[in-house]
């Protein structure tokens, strides 16, 4: 149990013994006593936590936290706290991310983007100490607001901050995560970015295209569904297998899963109209099973997003949010309404959950064609008491002209006629 003793010169000192059994003191100079008793029991505290292996308690890492940079050098130099002069966030992050060699280019560059955002609000040479609970809640507003971005977008920061902050967690460089306090993290679909693109927009693209190359792209997005571009670049002749009408696609986004690392999809009445003509295009070399089907190098395949872009601009169209995704999507939404769910997941390569959630969206057509069934449902009666069942069409020529006023054929004029009941 660490002790306070006052010295003949006013001053305080700790006393107290490590987990070792070895006796130590920290001198606290001229403090109030109320400071150096509060000192022992925060002391006791880390002494416990070290000896018995649990968590330090939030009041003593909230005293942690406020200590004085000359304070925690001296508890750091009788080995009571981690010393973390050198734990700078800049630097931190960036060896985090160039340990992780596990991950492909796209997650890498995500953490890139995460880490870039914690130093412009935190700084380059912030301490993993001073970040506080506090200034998480600071962090994770300033990217709703000033950085700008949706809530989706800063739920995905704000996520990849709390990993950082759990490794540093993990190798005993802070006692909490102050990112902790962030659950509901999980993306969740958003609506307002849902787009379908119907077939006289996919045919009007088409015919927009720069080449046959193009073409196929689109096919493959709009016609088959894949995920663009990561499901395209690995794609040689030797996957699409003609006689049997099936295209194998490599999924590098659920390759982590066991089994799912590729998959089949129908070679599509469309789809194959335009692999055959870039088939014709690429000449001989097509023939080699090897060879790419959209270019041999990953630089082929950079920059999709923005050409195609120019291809939505030149066809007149206004460009809508995630022009691949929503592309892939309403081919998802078409095929479900035709073909068992089962199927079309295991096409597109998703759970049902996720389609559901991501894929699978209202439009303004479903309203309408839903208003234009119950406009003739017998549940509904009109003004006058007549189900639409009920109406009357004597002769048929002439209601049929009438179709579009309803009801109305039916009615029956007044004994007085169409003449006014006055004169004048």
């Amino acid at each position: 149990m660490a002790s306070v003793q006052r010295m003949a010169n006013g001053a305080f000192r700790v006393q107290f013994v490590m987990p070792d059994r070895s006796r130590s003191s920290l001198n606290l100079g001229g403090v109030p006593e109320r400071f150096a008793n509060k000192m022992a029991e925060h002391i006791d505290e880390i002494l416990h936590s070290r000896k018995k292996g649990y968590p330090l308690a939030r009041d003593t890492i909230a005293w942690i936290r406020e200590l004085t940079p000359e304070i925690r050098e001296k508890l750091s130099a009788v080995g009571l706290l981690e010393k973390t002069s050198d734990i700078h966030l800049g630097p931190f992050v960036r060896q985090y991310i160039e340990k992780r060699t596990d991950l492909k280019w796209r997650s890498r560059n995500n953490l890139e983007q995460a880490a870039g955002c914690l130093i412009q609000f935190f700084g380059e040479q912030c301490l993993l100490s001073e970040i506080t609970d506090a200034k998480a809640v600071e962090y994770s507003i300033w990217l709703r607001g000033k950085r700008g971005l949706s809530k989706a977008t800063a739920n995905r920061h704000t996520a990849r901050a709390k990993q950082f902050f759990i490794h540093a967690v993990k190798d005993k460089l802070l006692s909490e995560n102050p990112f902790t306090q962030f659950k509901k993290l999980k993306v969740r679909s958003n609506p307002e970015r849902a787009y379908f693109i119907d077939r006289p927009t996919y045919e009007k693209l088409l015919a927009n295209c720069p080449n046959q190359r193009w073409r196929a792209i689109l096919a493959f997005a709009r016609i088959a569904g894949c995920r663009i571009d990561s499901e395209i670049k690995r794609m040689t002749w030797g996957d699409i297998h003609w006689q049997s009408g099936k295209v194998l696609i490599y999924s590098p986004k659920t390759e982590h899963h066991e089994g799912q690392d590729k998959r089949w999809v129908p070679l599509f009445p469309e789809l194959r109209a335009e692999l055959e003509l870039l088939f014709e295009e690429h000449g001989k070399p097509a023939k080699r099973p090897t060879q790419s089907v959209f270019g041999s190098s990953p630089e082929d395949c950079k920059n999709l997003r923005t050409q195609f872009t120019r291809i939505i601009s030149r066809a007149g169209l206004i460009p809508w949010p995630k022009p691949f995704v929503n592309l892939r999507a309403s081919r998802i939404r078409e095929l479900k309404e035709t073909t068992p769910a089962w199927k079309v997941d295991k096409w597109c390569g998703h759970s049902g959950e996720v389609s559901e959630e991501f894929y699978l969206t209202l439009h303004d057509s479903d309203f309408l064609e839903a208003a234009n069934v119950c406009a003739f449902s017998d549940e509904l009666i009109d003004s006058h008491g007549i189900r639409p069942s009920e109406y009357q069409k004597e002769n048929p020529a002439f209601c049929g002209v009438l179709d579009s006023i309803g009801y109305y054929t039916n009615v029956q004029v007044p004994l007085r006629g169409f003449e006014p009941r006055f004169s004048g």
